[in-house]
């Protein structure tokens, strides 16, 4: 008996951990992706209603003197709300928006050297060519309600300390795309949204 409580408590506090972990390493975005499914062939278009913001990003310290690490472990959140106004009852195939994410940092914030890894520097975050349904269909699953952009990379003590300001472009494409932000009456077009993150970084 005392072997199946033990267990239990361990159980329990391995999922209470899990949860505050997965709680602790996800920043929602104010602001969120929308999505239109127009027609009985269910042409998606997107619309992006992020706005700039603060945000603060959880860090890994890792203390080692002048070796010391400081590692962002995070993702960005960002709801994903889908009006089905196609009128069917089921989709077989799945109706899907696709999306990419980059940050950009200044160059001369980011360093010029070490050269080998300026790309890593200049664009800390970089999620590309990832879909999230949006509708429930019979070969697709469930429609999703959230846009995830992990946000892992390396920043210095004074990064660490002051912050900083990263420019996220965030793309996203429907499926069959529509008209999209105004630009034509006919040509299918991508959503666009450049958004400024005022970032700080707390320690994991």
């Amino acid at each position: 008996m005392n072997k199946i409580k033990i267990a239990s408590i361990v159980v329990v506090g391995l999922l209470i951990g899990i949860g505050v972990a997965n709680y602790a390493g996800a920043t929602t975005l104010t602001g969120q992706v929308e999505a239109d499914i127009e027609n009985w062939v269910g042409v998606v278009t997107p619309d992006i209603t992020v706005e700039n913001q603060s945000v603060t990003l959880v860090v890994n310290v890792t203390e080692d003197g002048e070796n010391s690490s400081y590692i962002v472990e995070d993702e960005l959140f960002i709801e994903l709300n889908s009006t089905d106004n196609s009128g069917r009852e089921t989709f077989i195939l799945p109706r899907s928006v696709f999306y990419s994410a980059v940050a950009t940092r200044n160059v001369f914030d980011a360093g010029i050297l070490p050269i080998m890894s300026i790309l890593d520097r200049v664009l800390p975050i970089r999620e590309l060519l990832k879909s999230r349904n949006v509708v429930d269909s019979m070969l697709g699953g469930d429609k999703h309600n959230n846009i995830t952009i992990p946000a892992n990379y390396e920043i210095s003590n004074t990064t660490f300390e002051e912050g900083e300001n990263l420019t996220l472009h965030l793309f996203v494409m429907g499926f069959m795309p529509g008209e999209t932000n105004g630009l034509s009456d006919t040509i299918p077009v991508l959503a666009h949204k450049v958004i400024t993150l005022e970032i700080t970084y707390a320690e994991l």
